[in-house]
């Protein structure tokens, strides 16, 4: 259904209508009420923009049980042996998801906030306090990783905190310095190990706080790759080679200064592109380093950096993380607020519409045989799958940005027509907003009467639950009177949908002036 955005119609000039869209740009709190534009909402929350509507999200279920908090993921994925596991409680679990369990696989480890690489069948944990361990063929044990024979730095294991794969070398960060360590023959698994230290070109000192290798095309066609470093200051150091102990083989391409990185899992590979988590916004990275430094680079995350800019108080909280899934096309980024509160801001890929996601109070994210899992208290759960949240409803909501029907002049509103997608009797509010106060609730639904669900109600006895179908919702507000006004709904679901697709508003225009 193609809806029109706030168009006055009829020639009565004291009775009016206007037509609008659901907000099919996404969340927006970067404009101000009066010019923002009507296809943004100033308020979308556990609901994603699906085409020309609104949905609400997809819910999650549990796939393991704990009775304490999971603070790491790390997937597994080689040949036909497809694991996922978890830290928490001073072990690292496997998922056993047949049993709806953890099992542990190694305990007595001094912290639980675990970072994983994974080569030729080797997954890797490292986390700066405890030393690396290494899941390979069934089990887990301490990594074998030794000082090579001409290096003279020490080689503490204990200190390495997370690290990457580049040119089939694997590269480890060190705690609280500037130097990186990597495997000192390509290839290998173990072994030798090599310290170079940045501290040398380093401008803004600080410690590298994050490490990628990013893999792109150039206008030839053919493939580049080179790899990141990241320091706590936002300092980029551009390296491409193989060896970075060999002068002819590697070499410094750039450095740069970028906005500070947000934790440890602030990078993520997208595409052809690096997404970056920065203290004032979210990134593509080659926009950042290829932006002339007396110019800013705009962030993709515009619409939403005010709510940014409210968060500085959770910079430093455990469990900020970029996550792509690729399979429903969203991009998540976990925003770790007070405690165990948590939210996701979420993107499409496909529009760039933004949205935010409660509930899901995870702190690590991880991606296995195609589908998405998180972890906090209580254990690990499969997200975007079902349409309750492990049982409860999924909880929504939404508010347009505001308008003034097409005139200028007060107006009195006298219907309101909501049309959404979904069952007839689906519980919701429709809440509105007049002139920038505190919305009030101007319709609420009455609860539906009992319905049946297919092999689990008594024939013959129970009415049937109604087919999902175009509804047209005739709302007779409490008489509001004033000059801009701004829409939208909330409930609450459980084991079904509502897509909204825009609404119709009928009104006088008032005898005196706005």
């Amino acid at each position: 259904m193609k809806r029109r955005a706030l168009r006055p119609t009829g020639r009565d000039l004291r009775h009016m209508a206007a037509s609008f869209s659901a907000p099919i740009l996404g969340w927006n709190t970067r404009d101000n009420f009066v010019s923002m534009d009507p296809r943004f909402a100033r308020v979308l929350d556990n609901m994603i923009v699906d085409g020309g509507r609104l949905a609400v999200r997809k819910g999650f279920m549990s796939v393991a049980k704990s009775n304490f908090s999971l603070f790491s993921l790390a997937a597994y994925d080689y040949g036909a042996e497809k694991k996922l596991f978890a830290s928490g409680n001073g072990s690292i679990y496997e998922v056993d998801f047949a049993e709806n369990k953890l099992t542990a696989l190694g305990s007595d480890f001094l912290a639980d906030k675990w970072n994983s690489i994974f080569y030729k069948g080797n997954l890797y944990f490292l986390n700066g306090q405890d030393p690396v361990q290494v899941y390979s063929a069934g089990e887990l044990k301490a990594a074998e990783f030794t000082k090579a024979e001409t290096e003279p730095a020490e080689l503490d294991l204990k200190k390495l905190k997370s690290g990457t794969l580049y040119k089939n070398r694997l590269f480890f960060l060190e705690r609280e310095s500037l130097a990186f360590w990597h495997t000192e023959n390509a290839g290998n698994v173990q072994g030798p190990l090599r310290r170079f230290d940045l501290a040398q070109i380093a401008k803004y000192g600080g410690s590298l706080q994050a490490v990628i290798s990013w893999t792109y095309s150039v206008s030839s066609g053919a493939q580049e790759s080179q790899i990141i470093f990241i320091s706590s200051e936002g300092e980029v150091f551009v390296y491409a080679g193989t060896d970075p102990n060999e002068i002819s083989t590697w070499a410094l391409r750039g450095t740069y200064k970028i906005p500070r990185p947000v934790g440890e899992k602030c990078v993520c590979s997208l595409g052809g592109d690096v997404v970056y988590l920065g203290e004032d916004g979210y990134y593509k990275l080659s926009q950042l380093l290829s932006a002339p430094e007396s110019e800013k680079a705009t962030a993709f995350s515009d619409a939403i950096n005010p709510t940014l800019q409210d968060l500085k108080g959770s910079l430093k909280n455990y469990g900020w993380k970029v996550q792509p899934y690729q399979a429903d096309g969203l991009l998540f980024i976990n925003v770790p607020q007070t405690g165990a509160n948590v939210v996701q801001h979420v993107m499409s890929l496909q529009t760039g519409a933004w949205s935010r996601f409660t509930g899901m109070n995870a702190f690590d994210w991880a991606e296995l045989g195609g589908n998405l899992y998180f972890c906090g208290p209580g254990g690990v759960y499969q997200a975007q799958t079902g349409q309750n949240d492990d049982g409860g409803a999924i909880l929504w909501e939404f508010m347009g940005a505001y308008g003034n029907l097409g005139t200028a002049y007060a107006k009195v509103l006298k219907e309101v027509q909501l049309y959404y997608q979904g069952m007839n009797e689906i519980i919701f509010n429709l809440n509105v907003s007049v002139d920038f106060k505190r919305p009030y609730v101007a319709y609420r639904s009455n609860m539906p009467a009992t319905q049946s669900k297919w092999d689990l109600a008594e024939w013959d006895k129970t009415p049937w639950a109604a087919e999902a179908a175009a509804v047209r919702k005739r709302i007779i507000p409490r008489v509001s009177q004033g000059g801009y006004f701004s829409f939208g709904c909330n409930g609450n679901l459980i084991d079904c949908d509502i897509k909204i697709l825009g609404f119709d508003v009928l009104f006088e225009r008032s005898k005196n002036l706005a």
